[in-house]
């Protein structure tokens, strides 16, 4: 789907479901070529190279673990949840004001104790009502699972370990979250007439399902299925892709309220302050509405 986003074309695709996503195929004759030539290349780099590159030491080991579990990812997600400190994102707010009453010289209801005590100008109140955050109990998070050649796996997983931390912290406390990874890029096709940029959406989890940790890690954390399937969904469009398949981006082109974009972690210490700011941002926030 070609798209005008600030007077710029923008090809889309948009997936349903990863399932839908990992069983797209090459949708030219030439950019299976490239395919296939991309994963013979790296297969002949090596084990050290593969392990650099995949995050496994084979094609074949990236395809069983994106049928299966990731293991290390998930080793390091429950590790980076175990540094995080206590904090109380809602506060008192659900526990204490689902509703609160606000007093005046007027209103539909009157409160005894105020009467008997002759506080006449204040003794009306009505029901002033709280929900949790002004756009709703919908958190999407926007998770960039795209990277350039440079990144190593131990190096691209941290942004998408960021994203399902945050996810489980906000369904913990009674906020429905929304995944949807991203790849953003710049340069995919060589055609004169191609676009510049292209966008790839993957809905990784939808506000009524549940967290599924194993999958929603590999979607989002784990190398491998970015530069297996992920190159095979840019190859998917109906261009010809360029080679090394265009430099991707952080940042989608496509936003929406409530929602927090995770893209460009590199290492632990950056994901641990990510998850910190976000965190007390929602924190902020509630605790802004609640004193309103």
């Amino acid at each position: 789907m070609l798209i005008n986003h600030n007077n710029d074309k923008i090809e889309m695709m948009n997936f349903n479901s990863v399932s839908d996503f990992m069983a797209v195929e090459p949708s030219l004759v030439e950019n299976r070529r490239m395919f296939d030539e991309c994963l013979e290349y790296h297969k002949s780099r090596g084990y050290e190279h593969s392990k650099w590159w995949y995050g496994s030491e084979s094609i074949e080991k990236v395809k069983e673990i994106c049928g299966s579990e990731w293991t290390e990812g998930i080793e390091i997600y429950e590790n980076i949840k175990r540094q995080l400190p206590e904090l109380d994102i809602l506060g008192e707010f659900h526990l204490k004001y689902a509703r609160k009453r606000k007093y005046s010289d007027s209103g539909d209801e009157i409160d005894i104790d105020r009467y008997i005590h002759n506080e006449f100008d204040a003794m009306f109140f009505d029901h002033k009502k709280y929900v949790q955050g002004k756009e709703g109990k919908i958190i999407t998070i926007y998770t960039s699972i795209g990277f350039t050649s440079g990144v190593s796996s131990s190096e691209s997983l941290w942004s998408g370990i960021v994203s399902i931390v945050l996810a489980d912290i906000f369904e913990s406390v009674g906020y429905r979250v929304n995944i949807v990874g991203f790849r953003a890029g710049m340069y995919s096709f060589s055609g004169e007439d191609s676009p510049l940029k292209s966008q790839i959406n993957i809905h990784i989890k939808l506000p009524d399902m549940p967290l599924d940790l194993a999958n929603v890690l590999i979607a989002t954390a784990y190398p491998g299925f970015f530069r297996y399937y992920g190159f095979k969904g840019i190859c998917s469009f109906p261009y010809r892709v360029g080679r090394g398949f265009g430099r991707s981006l952080d940042f989608p082109h496509v936003y929406e309220n409530n929602s927090f974009i995770i893209g460009g972690i590199r290492n632990s210490t950056d994901a641990h302050l990510k998850i910190m700011e976000i965190l007390n941002r929602v924190k902020n926030r509630n605790t802004g509405i609640l004193n309103s």
